[in-house]
């Protein structure tokens, strides 16, 4: 376990190596776009806007401001969440050049993936940010918290995607249910709609899900609800992130020799 964690770190303290790809990339990757990543933020703004105003008729006016700041913060942070996911599951499928060619360690593809998505969902911070100033939110010492849960989210993250990545080459159907997955807990997690309108008796289910605290801990402190209850995710989202590690060693550990006979 111990060289297992040491191996992620050594990756990520190879920052330069990882980084310079992924500016590289995102640069050929939109070299024909005159406004480049900040279509993927139209795009999901464009959704944020159609949920919000279909919500509008259920909705009390005066909140509705505050809403669709609710929504923005869930939906952005979640389409970085699934489409780093996602990815990670064809990523050594689209490495396999490199992977054959030369003995690199797999895990660098993981922080290049992470670091891709993660620039081009800084740029939906503008759109957050107008959208705060319209809400009736006040910008507090809370707001700081907010890092606390990113940085879980990315630790998540980078096991999360290093068991599906290893997974995906020796079992073809990782890929389709991994997004069937995410898919099922995208409706199942409170992001287009509040946990409040759930009754008292069903609203314990929630728990069950390890997105609905991992999104809570990073969007409660954006809303200055900081209370027991983010309290009580920050706890839950500690023990998934131990959960999840844990899992993701015992995969590494039986299948990362073997992955590139898969390739």
């Amino acid at each position: 376990m111990i060289n297992f964690l040491k191996d992620f770190l050594r990756c990520f303290l190879n920052f330069r190596y990882w980084s310079y790809f992924t500016l590289i990339n995102i640069k050929i990757k939109y070299r024909d776009s005159i406004i480049g990543p900040f279509w993927n933020v139209i795009s999901s703004t464009i959704l944020v806007l159609a949920l919000s105003f279909g919500y509008l008729s259920f909705l009390n006016p005066e909140n509705f401001k505050n809403f669709i700041y609710y929504i923005a913060l869930g939906i952005f942070i979640w389409i970085f969440i699934s489409n780093s996911i996602n990815e990670g599951t064809s990523i050594l499928e689209k490495k396999k050049n490199i992977i054959l060619e030369k003995n690199t360690n797999i895990k660098f593809f993981i922080y290049e993936l992470i670091f891709s998505n993660f620039i081009i969902y800084l740029h939906s911070f503008v759109v957050i940010f107008i959208l705060l100033i319209i809400s009736d939110i006040s910008i507090t010492s809370y707001f700081l918290l907010s890092t606390i849960g990113l940085f879980i989210i990315l630790i998540n993250l980078i096991f999360l995607i290093n068991m599906v990545m290893i997974l995906s080459p020796v079992f073809k159907d990782i890929k389709k249910i991994v997004e069937n997955i995410l898919l099922i807990i995208f409706f199942l997690t409170p992001l287009i709609w509040n946990e409040e309108i759930m009754k008292p008796k069903l609203k314990f289910l929630l728990n069950f899900n390890p997105f609905y605290h991992l999104i809570s801990i990073f969007r409660d402190p954006l809303l200055n609800k900081i209370n027991e209850q983010y309290f009580f995710h920050l706890g839950i989202s500690l023990l998934i992130t131990f959960c999840i590690i844990i899992i993701s060693y015992v995969i590494n550990k039986k299948y990362e020799k073997i992955v590139r006979l898969y390739l």
